[in-house]
C-alpha cells in the first residue's frame, strides 16, 4: 500500500542582482537546497530533491513547522510525497 506524506518546506524569494528567483529549504533537512524562477517550478523541484533525499535513513517526515520562525518573504508550502 502506497503512503503519502506531506513535507513543508520555506520558500524564500529573492529580488537582487542574481535576479528574482525563489530557494527552496527546510530546517529539519538541512540538505535540501533548491532554486528555481518560480514557485511552481521550485514546488516541482523540492518534491524531486526530498524524493532522493528519503533515500537516506537519517531524514526526519512529517514535520510541523507551525513553530518556524520566517521573514516577510518566505512562506510555507507544503509538498506531499507518495511512498
Amino acid at each position: 500500500m502506497k503512503k503519502r506524506t506531506v513535507y513543508p518546506i520555506i520558500a524564500t524569494e529573492y529580488h537582487n542582482q542574481e535576479g528574482h528567483y525563489y530557494v527552496a529549504t527546510s530546517p529539519t533537512l538541512p540538505e535540501l537546497t533548491t532554486r528555481e524562477t518560480s514557485v511552481e517550478l521550485l514546488t516541482v523541484a523540492a518534491k524531486a530533491d526530498i524524493q532522493q533525499l528519503m533515500c537516506h535513513p537519517a531524514v526526519a517526515m512529517d514535520q510541523d513547522p507551525k513553530h518556524w520562525r520566517l521573514t516577510a518573504n518566505q512562506h510555507v508550502f507544503a509538498i506531499t510525497i507518495t511512498l
